[in-house]
């Protein structure tokens, strides 16, 4: 079985005036901060789908991702999705059960115990959706087969968290202590919020 991340990470930050792989926290970017998580896990083959004017600089902030061009950013993140899903399938051989952790670039603070933790369930359950909870509300990183990715097709105003609950996959959510998973930034008040925490 073969470990993929789809890095979501292609929005230009309207409302904060710069893209969200470029925000800083600590000195370091949100591109850099996941990245810092998830290169402990070596099994992982991370691709990051981005916008084609954030691509000379992503490449020198993370050399190590494999960056992937959305053509049309201003459709709605689905849409990136399923370029990560095209990427995949073209590059790469593929095998049954396939694992995806789908990960927004908003979500800088997911901890490294977090990802592992999903992770080890779905070796446990292949096939089926996995979903953190931290104290009742859903979060990310969000985990689901290749096969599910595979057979999604794009529809305009339509989200992913609709697609999965009314998808045949089984779903597991899975309790976590880790608040970076329902924690996200979409404005620059979000973000003073947590540089105050």
């Amino acid at each position: 079985m073969n470990y993929y991340t789809i890095i979501l990470a292609a929005g230009k930050g309207a409302r904060l005036g710069i893209p969200k792989l470029r925000l800083q926290i600590d000195n370091e970017s949100f591109l850099k901060r996941i990245y810092n998580v998830l290169k402990k896990i070596k099994e992982l083959k991370n691709i990051c789908i981005i916008n084609k004017s954030d691509l000379e600089w992503a490449s020198k902030e993370v050399q190590e991702f494999s960056y992937v061009i959305n053509k049309y950013p201003g459709k709605e993140m689905l849409f990136s999705l399923l370029t990560g899903i095209k990427y995949i399938k073209r590059k790469f051989e593929i095998i049954k059960n396939d694992m995806i952790f789908l990960i927004h670039i908003d979500h800088p603070y997911v901890k490294i115990g977090t990802y592992k933790k999903l992770m080890d369930i779905y070796k446990k359950n292949e096939g089926k959706i996995i979903i953190p909870v931290y104290r009742n509300k859903p979060g990310h990183p969000v985990i689901f087969p290749y096969s599910f990715g595979n057979s999604i097709t794009y529809k305009k105003n339509t989200g992913l968290n609709y697609i999965i609950n009314n998808s045949k996959y089984e779903i597991i959510k899975v309790p976590v202590q880790d608040k970076g998973t329902t924690v996200n930034i979409n404005t620059v008040q979000d973000l003073k919020t947590v540089k105050k925490t």
